[in-house]
């Protein structure tokens, strides 16, 4: 979570790779020595919603068959081989995102080989410029070290974060205050949070723990475990959404927090990391980008930045002694957003404009 916020076009290198799976031997060759090869020069990059051939070039008389897979789906297979196959990849299959290539080679004596390259598929718009205009400016708790915000039924929930002090609370828009608390155990430091059928959950930074709390009462009911880091949560009410700092967002299964599907976050140029705190509202995420005045507007289904939000404006009016933007809550009751910071002394009431 020390990093800036990256967005840049990712250079692939074709990597020729081969391995041999039977008797337990390994061989190596170069892409001249390899039995067929993927021919596309390095650094392949293509646009959501274009199509592009991938040729392959056959090398060996001896190929018993080739399979192509994209990451973990095979797409489609050739037997005995010659000379020259291709395949044409749809990009809008795959969503925007790196994706890898794999190109399994059978030989007619048993022997397996495989060769990798690796495929970038970059958004096809340009991310729209939105500003937030302030609406009402409320208290908010400068001991409060923001990891994660989210209204329910008219009633404002945070997350906080640092070892030893953090929690989750109910709080008193007028005021600030906490209506109602639960302190994590020291050795946790909390991270985003999200409230789905009556319960809240909250994340932990490099803990590998979700804990999951009556919204009523705030009494703990369960816990999950997950591998990597935690950083904000949200949900699109039937599905948690979960950010770890990268480009990647998961999908997770609320009654078992098991992982149903990733998306990478990709703009024109490339990945949008550092992704952290988190928003869901009509098919769209909206992710607060960690050491940024960024929050960027992400599409649900193919993962590419529709908008970016510059909330430079509202660091200076709220930051005072605190520290970076984060936090990000919608409220339908009022149709409004809410933006606050880690320890600010404001919480901003706003609605968000296109620019021209």
């Amino acid at each position: 979570m020390r990093n800036h916020y990256i967005s840049s076009i990712l250079n692939f290198i074709i990597i020729g790779l081969l391995c041999s799976c039977s008797n337990d031997k390994t061989q190596e060759k170069t892409s001249e020595e390899a039995l067929a090869t993927f021919s596309l020069k390095p650094s392949v990059s293509i646009k959501l919603g274009e199509s592009k051939e991938i040729p392959i070039v056959i090398k060996n008389d001896n190929i018993k068959a080739l399979k192509l897979t994209i990451d973990d789906s095979t797409v489609t297979s050739w037997s005995n081989p010659k000379n020259k196959v291709s395949y044409t990849l749809s990009s809008k299959k795959l969503g925007v995102g790196a994706h890898t290539l794999y190109l399994n080679i059978s030989l007619k004596d048993g022997d397996q080989y495989t060769e990798t390259m690796q495929l970038v598929v970059l958004s096809d718009q340009v991310p729209s410029k939105w500003k937030p205009t302030i609406k009402t400016v409320l208290p908010h708790n400068a001991s409060s070290f923001t990891q994660g915000l989210e209204f329910s039924n008219g009633a404002l929930y945070e997350s906080t974060g640092n070892f030893g002090q953090s929690i989750i609370a109910k709080v008193d828009l007028s005021t600030g205050n906490h209506l109602q608390k639960v302190a994590l155990e020291n050795q946790y430091f909390g991270e985003g949070i999200t409230l789905l059928n009556g319960e809240v959950y909250q994340i932990t930074w490099q803990q590998n723990k979700c804990f999951v709390y009556k919204q009523a009462d705030l009494t703990l009911v369960k816990e999950y475990s997950y591998n990597g880091e935690g950083w904000g949560l949200c949900n699109n009410g039937k599905q948690i959404i979960m950010s770890d700092g990268t480009e990647k967002l998961v999908f997770r299964n609320p009654s078992t927090f098991a992982i149903e599907r990733t998306i990478q976050v990709y703009n024109n140029i490339g990945p949008v990391t550092q992704l952290n705190e988190l928003e869901y509202q009509d098919g769209k995420i909206y992710a607060n980008v960690w050491r940024t005045n960024t929050i960027v507007v992400i599409d649900e289904i193919t993962g590419k930045v529709l908008a970016e939000i510059d909330a430079n404006e509202i660091e200076k009016a709220g930051k005072g002694g605190g520290d970076v933007l984060n936090g990000i809550a919608f409220n339908s009751d009022k149709n409004l957003w809410y933006l606050a910071g880690k320890n600010w002394p404001k919480l901003f009431e706003v609605t968000f404009e296109t620019l021209p």
